[in-house]
């Protein structure tokens, strides 16, 4: 317990700076919990392009505003974590959706489809009916 404790004062300490504006500390941030994070999204979303696109906006999110994260609500590692999979559910949900909607308009395409295919069969017919 006592390493966590010491863990977390560092990470504390690093998310202070953070908030100075120091870069040295947000990349120590990432190296120490980017693959952690890349793991969490990837279990989520499956994509590895897409863990990667996710853990990288909820670092900028972290850079742009560290005030998000709340000392007093527990530790940094669990905030991270937690943010990254409810960014990674979200792209889930978002992509989820796209396809809803692709999938309510491809009987319109397949009807359009169909029209083609009816209007090659009658002039096939037509055709026929001349050599005939």
């Amino acid at each position: 317990m006592v390493v966590r404790s010491l863990e977390d004062a560092r990470d504390r300490e690093l998310v202070r700076r953070v908030t100075s504006g120091d870069e040295m500390a947000f990349r120590d941030l990432f190296n120490r919990y980017g693959p952690s994070a890349k793991s969490v999204a990837l279990r989520v979303v499956r994509q590895p392009f897409l863990a990667e696109e996710i853990v990288q906006d909820a670092f900028l999110a972290l850079w742009r505003d560290p005030g998000a994260y709340r000392e007093e609500r527990g530790s940094f590692r669990a905030w991270l974590m937690s943010t990254v999979h409810h960014r990674a559910v979200d792209v889930v949900r978002r992509e989820e959706t796209q396809r809803k909607r692709a999938r309510e308009q491809l009987p319109d395409l397949e009807q359009q489809a169909d029209v083609g295919d009816l209007v090659a069969e009658q002039t096939d017919l037509a055709e026929s009916r001349v050599r005939v």
